[in-house]
């Protein structure tokens, strides 16, 4: 089974059992907690306002900087975030995961602005936070999104993928 569609690998001392709701399994939880891991590049088990103004400059997200920095101060959560107020903030804490807030992340893919993201630009995001794929590996992870077979990613086909919760095969 290639990288793009198994099981990611528990983080060390993590249940992400603890964190299901009805729209969040515990597979799309433990995906989360490794995309906060990036954030918590040092490991403590919180983001801190350094690291996350520091990952948003390694997104190349300036532009979205005040509106990820809005997102959390209006979230009433203050100081270090851990990871359930990570899930809170960016939507993913409730029953219903905030559009706005998939909005959001789905931007930072969506670094040209057209509604959309291919490869190239999902590549370059990953990328930019450490996270290398193979050509193959990339292509996979688009098509496995891409229901349309256009080729590119629109904010529905994200949202479907990154809320939705799918069966065992």
């Amino acid at each position: 089974m290639s990288k793009a569609t198994s099981t990611p690998a528990p983080v060390k001392g993590f249940d992400a059992n603890k964190y299901v709701r009805k729209n969040l399994n515990a597979e799309t939880v433990q995906k989360l907690k490794e995309v906060f891991d990036v954030f918590d590049y040092d490991g403590s088990g919180n983001v801190s306002t350094d690291e996350l103004i520091n990952t948003i400059r390694a997104l190349n997200l300036e532009a979205q900087a005040g509106q990820i920095l809005a997102i959390v101060n209006n979230s009433g959560h203050t100081g270090d975030i851990d990871f359930g107020a990570f899930l809170d903030i960016f939507g993913f804490g409730s029953e219903e995961t905030s559009e706005s807030s998939l909005q959001s992340i789905f931007e930072a893919f969506d670094t040209s602005k057209s509604g959309v993201f291919g490869p190239e630009e999902f590549e370059k995001v990953a990328a930019s936070v450490g996270e290398h794929f193979s050509s193959a590996e990339v292509d996979q992870i688009i098509d496995f999104a891409d229901k349309d077979r256009d080729g590119v990613i629109s904010f529905e086909e994200f949202a479907n993928v990154v809320t939705k919760v799918y069966p065992k095969v």
